[in-house]
């Protein structure tokens, strides 16, 4: 019986459409290449959002994407919806990838596990907290203005 050794994959830089702040939901694409010798058929790559040195802010429906039949060399896309969790410290995150794949010979293979860097950014704009005070600061403003229009037209 002929067995295939198992084949390597490495991943590139990650793509988001998009920003990835705290509290957004976004589709990322993560590039896989096959860095064996030989052809990885129906490939289906595994997110794992949870790894053993931390637990990244990340939740998604969807940890699997079918990447397709990958030549030595060749990369493929394994796209993702992640949301992030609204209280993400803005950072780089790291998720766990895996590829589930059948050989020539019919043989079915699980990679390695590879990392792949996932950032999550600073929101742009207000926080949530600074509209609050804005408006609050903006209510005071308009009750000291009536309370000093009011004043003046009992004097008059």
């Amino acid at each position: 019986v002929m067995v295939e050794d198992k084949l390597n994959f490495e991943v590139q830089t990650v793509q988001v459409d998009g920003r990835l702040t705290p509290g957004s939901e976004r589709v990322i694409t993560i590039p896989i290449v096959n860095a064996g010798d030989y052809e990885a058929k129906d490939a289906v790559a595994r997110i794992n959002i949870v790894n053993p040195f931390a637990t990244a802010p990340f939740s998604t429906t969807d940890d699997t994407a079918y990447v397709g039949t990958l030549q030595p060399g060749e990369s493929g896309s394994a796209k993702f919806r992640i949301s992030v969790d609204a209280d993400a410290v803005p950072k780089p995150y790291v998720l766990e990838v895996e590829v589930q794949y059948w050989d020539s010979l019919g043989n079915s293979y699980t990679s390695d596990t590879v990392r792949a860097t996932v950032t999550v950014q600073q929101p742009s704009g207000l926080s949530t907290t600074a509209i609050v005070l804005i408006s609050l600061a903006g209510v005071v403003v308009v009750v000291v203005l009536l309370s000093v229009m009011r004043r003046r037209r009992k004097r008059a």
